[in-house]
């Protein structure tokens, strides 16, 4: 049946129910408050700050201009807000909501909803179901739920959480904010500098373009910076791939990590592996593999990278004890640090190539070749000292080197 409101001669703001079959219910210019009822109820509020429920059935439920409530029920509704700050609710069905131009506030019910902020800085909040969200441009607040939600920001500075449930998450253009939450969800930064967490459950997480920082929290995550200067921090399990760019990485006990292209910056805190991948890379801390790749690389092991290989180029590694150190191709120099009070007796270095490297030996003394002692062994290997051979300190066990000379050293004094 249908009910023109502007006919009825009710008084502005009076309530209107429907009858209880499948009506269509058009509002007026004032604030109207209209309950469909049960049926397939087509519902416009028109103008107007307007009160709107489809109640129960299948219902279309349109707000019109003006700062609308608008409601569904059980059934599959769709609702609209249309221009205004509106409030939409979706209730237990599989709802269709568009929140249209405005601030609009949206909360999508237990359904599997598909929902659209539209233009404006919506907040959006799914709750059970799996739903898909788009909060349109506008700097839009997504929260999904405890099932599995796929949350879109589009443009906007947007802020997005997954909740409990494998989730995707994809924040589009500016500078977003992803938290993945609980499950194993997959979260795209976009064009932006974007902020990624992924929360708890095995997670992937993929920066985009722009400067972004990811954190992989718990769980066993895979990072990938992709384009931009990004930022990763990974825990154990977590495997890290900074992607284009110069990187920073930050590859904690038990992670692995990889600079890929750019000048990258790895720390490791004890992890498997670390490697810089093509450019002029950094690697600081400890773990048990350190890889340079291509470039010229800089890798600072201190005592605790059990292997350091620069890989080509012509590359710095400071000697650390109970290491086995390789420079690769290239001119590389091989810096024992003699002030940082390490043990050098079990760095090898497997690769010394007498026309090319240097080992450098930092000390607080003015020392030269002729302060050098050797000590060669049968297995092709020579160890050198500063003083005395078992009575003064060891710098290396430089492999394959016989007869070592003057421009196989260098000396600095700290």
């Amino acid at each position: 049946m249908l009910y023109l409101l502007t006919m009825m001669g009710l008084a502005a703001g009076a309530a209107f129910v429907g009858s209880g079959g499948d009506d269509e219910i058009i509002g007026t210019e004032d604030g109207d408050r209209i309950d469909g009822g049960n049926g397939d109820d087509t519902i416009s509020g028109k103008g107007g700050d307007d009160t709107l429920k489809g109640g129960e059935g299948d219902d279309f439920v349109d707000g019109n201009d003006g700062d609308d409530i608008v409601g569904g029920s059980s059934g599959n509704d769709t609702l609209l807000g249309r221009s205004g700050d509106d409030s939409l609710f979706g209730g237990s069905g599989n709802d269709d909501i568009f929140g249209g131009p405005g601030d609009d506030t949206v909360f999508a019910g237990s359904g599997d909803d598909l929902t659209r902020g539209g233009s404006g800085d919506d907040s959006i909040k799914a709750f059970g179901g799996d739903d898909t969200i788009f909060g349109g441009t506008g700097n839009d607040f997504i929260n999904g739920n405890s099932d599995d939600d796929e949350l879109y920001g589009n443009l906007g500075k947007d802020t997005l959480n997954g909740g409990s449930g494998d989730d995707m998450l994809s924040g589009g253009g500016w500078r977003d904010l992803l938290s993945g939450g609980g499950g194993d969800d997959e979260l795209f930064g976009g064009s932006g500098h974007d902020m990624l967490s992924g929360g708890s459950g095995n997670d992937a997480l993929h920066g985009g373009g722009g400067d972004d920082f990811l954190n992989g929290n718990d769980g066993f995550d895979g990072l990938y910076g992709d384009a931009g200067d990004d930022t990763l921090v990974g825990g154990d399990g977590d495997v890290l791939s900074g992607g284009t760019g110069n990187d920073m990485l930050v590859v904690n006990d038990g992670a692995s990590g990889n600079g890929d292209g750019g000048n990258d910056t790895l720390i490791s805190n004890g992890s498997d592996e670390v490697a810089g991948g093509a450019g002029d890379d950094v690697i600081s801390g400890k773990g048990d593999l350190a890889l340079g790749g291509e470039g010229n690389d800089l890798i600072e092991g201190g005592s605790d990278f059990d292997v350091m290989d620069g890989g080509a180029g012509d590359d710095t590694i400071y000697v650390a004890d109970n290491a086995e150190i390789s420079g690769g191709s290239g001119a590389d120099a091989f810096i024992a640090d003699l002030t940082a009070q390490f043990d050098f007796s079990n760095a090898h270095i497997t690769d010394f190539n007498r026309s090319e490297d240097q080992l450098v030996i930092v000390s607080d003394q003015d020392l030269s070749f002729e302060d050098l002692s050797f000590s060669f062994d049968g297995n092709g290997e020579t160890e050198v000292w500063v003083g005395e051979v078992n009575r003064g300190q060891q710098v290396a066990t430089l492999k394959d080197i016989r007869s070592p000379s003057s421009g196989m050293f260098a000396f600095v004094r700290a």
